[in-house]
């Protein structure tokens, strides 16, 4: 049990469950052969992005983002419903593209149609990272307003990243996280992705 103050977005991470974490231990590096699974429950209001965002929804975001943007290598991610092949894209676009990328949502963001909750959120994410590819990581991820007493299961697979707020996180035993953005520390973009189960939280 671990009682989580978030007072700045932490890391997109993926937790891999206990056969991954067998199977893949020396070749992921992992801490630990264990696989984890965690439960968060709000003691106040928190923010969070957990599961994967409805993929209209997705279009509808990235659609703006490209008209406005004119970033061609962003048309491709309109043809895709699944988070890897669109996480991929992103990952696969250049420092410069991911800084216009940044600028040309933070400017949009009130044309999302996203609750206001959501843009002041994504904007405190630009801010601290404005050429992260995370933020735009983020767009393809649910977006979760708990109050408190509420509660969201993150399963091993499930990517996401605790925002703010004051919280309780039930784990199992285990350190296992694989990072892919919003952090300074090590990430590993491959081996997160193949983690990732799609489904919404």
């Amino acid at each position: 049990v671990k009682i989580l103050c978030a007072a700045e977005p932490l890391s997109i991470q993926v937790h891999p469950d206990k056969e991954t974490a067998q199977e893949k231990y020396e070749q992921y590096a992992l801490s630990d052969s264990h696989g984890k699974d965690e439960m968060l429950f709000a003691l106040e209001h928190f923010l969070a992005y957990a599961g994967i965002r409805n993929v209209k929804k997705v279009q509808e975001i990235f659609n703006i983002l490209v008209n406005d943007s004119k970033l061609d290598s962003l048309k491709d991610l309109l043809d895709h419903s699944s988070f890897k092949k669109s996480a991929q894209i992103i990952f696969n676009l250049s420092k410069d593209e991911i800084t216009k990328a940044n600028k040309t949502l933070k400017i949009n963001l009130a044309s999302l149609n996203i609750s206001l909750s959501e843009q002041n959120v994504l904007e405190k994410i630009i801010n601290k990272y404005p050429n992260d590819q995370g933020v735009l990581i983020c767009l393809l991820m649910q977006f979760h307003e708990l109050k408190k007493g509420d509660a969201i299961h993150v399963k091993p697979g499930t990517p996401h990243s605790y925002v703010s707020g004051l919280a309780i996180e039930v784990m199992t035993s285990s350190d296992n996280v694989l990072r892919m953005g919003l952090t300074n520390k090590p990430i590993k973009i491959n081996e997160a992705l193949e983690l990732v189960i799609e489904h919404e939280v």
